[in-house]
């Protein structure tokens, strides 16, 4: 099943600095689905569990993601009202 092109919707888990890599390379060992490039702040992977659930391993935090996302929004993004 191929995810679709337009929904962004994921699960991300934080992963420290020194472990990305390690824990990246291992998920492109087994064979896992990469289902989008990293072009956010960052470091990110994006993969596919084996049910097609989209996921992200991410090396950040929320906050900053948002702070980026505000600046520089993926298409269609938007946010609530906010204070």
């Amino acid at each position: 099943m191929a995810p679709q092109e337009s929904d962004y919707t994921h699960y991300a888990f934080s992963i420290a600095p020194e472990d990305f890599e390690p824990f990246s390379y291992k998920l492109k060992q087994v064979g896992v689905t990469v289902w989008k490039d990293n072009k956010s702040e960052g470091q990110s992977f994006y993969f596919l569990d084996p049910d097609g659930h989209k996921l992200e391993l991410h090396v950040g935090y929320l906050v900053s993601r948002l702070v980026q996302c505000r600046e520089k929004p993926y298409s269609g993004m938007r946010f609530g009202p906010g204070k």
